[in-house]
C-alpha cells in the first residue's frame, strides 16, 4: 500500500503506511529501500540514508569464501539497486566520495551496471580542491 501511494505521489500516506511496516517487519529490506525513496521525494535526505543504509545491510550477507565478499544466496542485482539508492542519498547530501564508494560496490561486489544516470550525476560532482600550501 505505501508503495501505491508512492506511486500516485501521495508522500506523506507512502511515508507513514510505510513507517507503520517497518515497525511491524524490521527486518524487511524492500520496505526501507522503499521508505527511503519516500523520503527522497520529500528531500529529507537524513532519514532516507538511514533506510536505504539498512536496506542495504539486510540484504548484505557476507562471505569471505566468495569472490565478491557476498554470500552465494544474496541477490545482487537487489543489493544493486539499494547501493543506487544509497549513492543517490549520499548525493543529494554532497557526500560524493561516499557515493563513490557505493558505485565500486555495484560494480564489484554486484558485479552489475551502474545506472547512467546515476553515473552522469557522480561525474558532473564538485571535484575537491587541492590543499593549497602542498606546492613543494
Amino acid at each position: 500500500l505505501g508503495t501505491a501511494y508512492l506511486r500516485a505521489s501521495l508522500t506523506k500516506e507512502a511515508v507513514q503506511t510505510l513507517e507503520k511496516a517497518a515497525e511491524q517487519d524490521p527486518y524487511n529490506a524492500q520496505l526501507h529501500y522503499n521508505l527511503a525513496a519516500a523520503y527522497m521525494t520529500q528531500k529529507n535526505f537524513d532519514s532516507a540514508l538511514m533506510h536505504s543504509d539498512i536496506a542495504v545491510d539486510l540484504a548484505s550477507v557476507p562471505d569471505a569464501r566468495n569472490e565478491t565478499g557476498l554470500a552465494k544466496s544474496v541477490d545482487r542485482a537487489q543489493l544493486a539497486r539499494y547501493l543506487a539508492r544509497q549513492a543517490e542519498c549520499h548525493i543529494e547530501r554532497g557526500e560524493f566520495d561516499k557515493a563513490g564508494e557505493c558505485v565500486k560496490r555495484i560494480e564489484q561486489q554486484c558485479k552489475a551496471e551502474v545506472p547512467a544516470d546515476l553515473r552522469i550525476r557522480l561525474d558532473d560532482a564538485p571535484k575537491p580542491e587541492a590543499e593549497e600550501g602542498n606546492n613543494g
